[in-house]
């Protein structure tokens, strides 16, 4: 009989000791975890649960892997959008200034733009063709071919005569192949030439 009661006290504890772990106020879980021999025992009552792998974790919780490629096709993409929005404010803020008539400062309309050809030849008009055959010197062909053909003849004439030889020569040459009536920067598109200004 003693040991009838014995064996029913003893089941009476383990099922309290299993309650109390199956309502987890006795750390179970964290037993087994700490212990693979006691987990392979408590799995099967039902009072501990395997680690879950460390891949599950990672695909459950955790992000996917940032590929750096796409990275950097997504900056890259993200500036061309501001670029372009940019560019659009840029271009709207263009058309309204052009749309709008130019006032100065004193609410006169404003001035045209300084066409900076003919500032040139306005400040060559002051100038003596020494001067200007030392500035043609460094300047390139096309350059000094538009300006020469812009002067009058008798200071074109001075200012080639101020050139070294070879350069005068070359630059005769290059406007003796002008078609007639025709100026260096129009003689390809074919527009009309402006009148030269005489100094």
């Amino acid at each position: 009989m003693k040991a009838v009661l014995g064996l029913v006290g003893l089941l009476v504890v383990l099922g309290a000791v299993y309650a109390l772990a199956f309502l987890q106020i006795i750390p179970a879980q964290k037993m087994a975890e700490k212990s693979p021999a006691m987990m392979k025992i408590m799995q099967p009552l039902h009072l501990a649960k395997p680690k879950p792998k460390a891949k599950l974790v990672a695909k459950a919780g955790a992000p996917a892997p940032v590929d750096p490629a796409k990275l950097a096709l997504d900056a890259q993409q993200a500036k061309l959008d501001a670029d372009r929005a940019q560019l659009e404010i840029d271009r709207q803020a263009f058309a309204a200034e052009k749309a709008a008539p130019t006032v100065g400062a004193s609410g006169q309309p404003a001035a045209p733009p300084i066409d900076p050809k003919q500032k040139r030849l306005d400040i060559y008009a002051t100038m003596g063709a020494d001067d200007i055959a030392s500035i043609f010197a460094k300047q390139p062909d096309k350059v000094v071919l538009s300006d020469l053909m812009a002067l009058d003849e008798k200071k074109a004439g001075q200012i080639l005569a101020a050139l070294p030889a070879d350069r005068s020569a070359k630059l005769t040459q290059l406007m003796n192949a002008l078609p007639s009536g025709a100026s260096p920067t129009t003689a390809s598109s074919g527009a009309p030439t402006r009148p030269r200004a005489v100094l």
